[in-house]
């Protein structure tokens, strides 16, 4: 059921996206290639999945103590790097 739920809402952020890039033809105005555009969301998109994955396997087992902890990191390094 978790994967139906991140699959589903990525054809809708594709989409506005792609949108975005044609009708403002911001492609054309950056100084970045189509090619470096293109590696740079394969990346993002297979770290956020496999992130994603990770997540949901730590979650899914029950033991929340590690899941704890690596909220608190998160939420102290957010704090150190916004200060």
């Amino acid at each position: 059921m978790q994967w139906f739920s991140f699959l589903m809402v990525l054809i809708p952020i594709i989409g506005a996206n792609a949108k975005d890039l044609f009708s403002n033809n911001i492609a054309s105005e950056s100084s970045i290639g189509a090619i470096p555009l293109f590696i740079g969301f394969m990346a993002a998109f297979i770290t956020g999945t496999l992130a994603c994955k990770w997540m949901i396997k730590l979650v899914s087992k029950g033991n929340l103590i590690y899941f704890s902890i690596y909220c608190f990191v998160i939420g102290v390094l957010a704090l150190i790097f916004a200060a």
